[in-house]
């Protein structure tokens, strides 16, 4: 659904609904909003965990309950995750909160992200079991000796999930090669694919997406927003005939970093998105998560947001439909 202005108020409507225990990992965070809900949380007697990045200014946190353990990472890379598990240990309240977004009014107001909600005990276990990594321990106090970030961390998760009889993937940065689950999501596509990044670097990943896009019968769309910087694929994208537009002519950041196959039409309709670029920063050092969400509902509503954000750029209906590349490979 579109939040229209709403994502902290959002935010913090299932932040009141924390029973026994919320944990936080969140690469910044400065809205006072979500703040004092963490804080009602605290007063009402929740366990609350908090785990910040320390490359980072996190104001808000400033104003946190004193009482509530922060745990700021030392970390080679960053802690770029953007998750909130609600009582894990739930079978009906328990509730995952991820998506592109971080809790600044930029990311919550004016840039484009994206916000996913999940409503599944496996999963918010999952989540409290790599919170619990880079925590360093399973209790109330953090561990500062055996917490884990970056390369130290390990491929312990479970990966695969069902949902509402939906599949999901679940997968966490460094340690369970995300880059390669997203190359095989991409290329998985028999119709059509739709992605926005912000940062997109992996030659990897590109190579999919130009293969994908050259495969007969099929459509690709994409938007970058560092379409400018160092190692971008935005270039050889378009020089391989790939429709992808740049997204920096817009005063705010395009901070999304999802893909969207087989939507309106194909054989497995998924989403990819998380707080992973398509960076090898995000590949190799940083602290990332990132979902792979089999769901023709789920993916028409990100597919929605594609088109509104594509427009935007006053793309011609010709443009749009032509696809002499796509239906003809060299």
């Amino acid at each position: 659904t579109y939040l229209n202005n709403t994502f902290n108020d959002t935010i913090k409507a299932y932040i009141d609904q924390a029973q026994n225990t919320l944990d936080l990992a969140i690469y910044n965070t400065n809205d006072q909003t979500i703040v004092q809900a963490v804080n009602a949380a605290k007063n009402r007697g929740v366990q609350v965990r908090y785990i910040a990045a320390s490359s980072t200014a996190n104001m808000g946190l400033t104003s946190l309950d004193g009482s509530i353990p922060v745990l700021y990472a030392n970390e080679s890379g960053i802690i770029h995750n953007k998750f909130i598990i609600i009582d894990a240990n739930s079978t009906s309240n328990a509730h995952v909160i991820t998506g592109s977004t971080n809790l600044t009014p930029n990311n919550l107001f004016d840039d484009a992200n994206n916000l996913v909600i999940i409503q599944d005990e496996s999963i918010a276990k999952a989540f409290e079991m790599e919170f619990n990594e880079m925590w360093g321990s399973t209790g109330a106090s953090p561990n500062a000796a055996t917490s884990a970030f970056g390369a130290s961390k390990l491929n312990n998760t479970p990966h695969a999930f069902k949902v509402g009889g939906h599949e999901v993937g679940l997968y966490f940065s460094p340690s369970d090669g995300v880059t390669s689950q997203i190359e095989a999501a991409l290329r998985s596509t028999d119709n059509y694919l739709s992605f926005a990044v912000m940062a997109f670097t992996r030659n990897d990943l590109g190579e999919a997406i130009i293969d994908v896009n050259d495969s007969f019968g099929t459509i690709v769309q994409g938007l970058i927003e560092d379409s400018n910087g160092s190692g971008s694929e935005y270039d050889p994208l378009v020089a391989a005939g790939v429709l992808v537009r740049s997204t920096q002519s817009f005063p705010d950041i395009m901070h999304h970093k999802y893909a969207v196959v087989d939507m309106p039409s194909g054989t497995d309709p998924l989403v990819v998105t998380g707080s992973h670029n398509w960076s090898t920063s995000a590949e190799t050092v940083n602290d990332e998560n990132n979902l792979i969400i089999h769901s023709a509902d789920v993916a028409d509503v990100f597919y929605q947001d594609f088109r509104a954000r594509f427009d935007e750029l006053n793309i011609g209906v010709e443009e749009w439909t032509s696809t002499p590349v796509k239906l003809y490979p060299n």
